[in-house]
């Protein structure tokens, strides 16, 4: 089985499309999301709709959970909080319900585990940023305690393609290019955003995994963001650039060490 890992839509359908248009010409035998198809941009109905007509395999983001009203905005910085109030407005009562229908966690095919911000803490894991190794150290703990038959688990919520290896208790960070999965190795790898990339490459960005052979492989589509930042900007909606994720990012490092709850960015 091939399967293309995409995440973090964010409302930007044109990215979506383009990102659907360039694995259809890949031998892909599934999609899979990690969550987030709203939020930010100005596309909800037309991302969730595009999901359900290619039956993709979705779990729900934080951003999903708060625009269907089933999470508080409490720990949505203002930006976010905003883009979700509006698109309470937007989503029509079906897309809405779809999007309350989705998981938290999800495995695949016994191969693949799906999740969006981490495994842990028992409450509210959508929140939380992977990046800290005792978090991720907490995260590999989870899942192989809960699924020890899975070597692979998928997440969103951070808008950049990354790789952590988890090997005889040692965790590594690896280089998101291209790897082969190793046995005596378990791996949480972020595909990176399509709709909100957060690194210096603003192009949407997913991941291909081979199950058969173990082959990662992370791609790049490029794609202008005009037309979406033209429907967030009729919509009145704040498009934060990367000086804007950078600051924040700072801000919640922190607000961890001195004990404050973690913010969505």
């Amino acid at each position: 089985m091939r399967y293309a890992i995409i995440s973090d839509i964010h409302a930007n359908i044109e990215a979506l499309d383009a990102v659907l248009d360039t694995v259809d010409g890949l031998e892909v035998d599934q999609i899979l999301c990690c969550g987030d198809l709203v939020g930010y941009l100005a596309s909800p109905n037309e991302c969730v709709e595009r999901i359900r007509e290619c039956r993709i395999a979705t779990i729900a983001g934080n951003h999903d959970l708060a625009a269907a009203g089933m999470k508080r905005l409490d720990s949505f910085w203002d930006v976010a909080r905003q883009a979700i109030i509006w698109t309470r407005r937007q989503l029509s009562s079906e897309n809405a319900e779809f999007l309350r229908s989705l998981p938290g966690i999800m495995t695949v095919d016994d191969r693949v585990l799906l999740f969006h911000g981490a495994l842990h803490p028992a409450t509210a894991p959508e929140d939380l940023h992977l990046e800290a190794e005792e978090d991720i150290r907490q995260s590999f703990a989870t899942m192989t305690r809960r699924h020890p038959s899975i070597r692979v688990a998928f997440f969103g919520h951070l808008h950049v393609p990354c790789v952590y290896r988890m090997r005889e208790d040692a965790v590594e960070i690896l280089d998101p290019r291209r790897l082969r999965l190793e046995a005596d190795s378990h791996y949480l790898v972020n595909p990176g955003s399509v709709g909100l990339s957060r690194d210096s490459d603003p192009n949407p960005a997913f991941a291909l995994y081979d199950a058969e052979t173990g082959e990662i492989e992370f791609h790049r589509v490029i794609h202008s963001h005009v037309t979406a930042t033209a429907r967030a900007d009729q919509a009145g909606l704040t498009r934060p650039g990367w000086l804007l994720w950078f600051l924040r990012k700072c801000a919640r490092k922190l607000c961890k060490l001195v004990g404050c709850a973690d913010v969505d960015y």
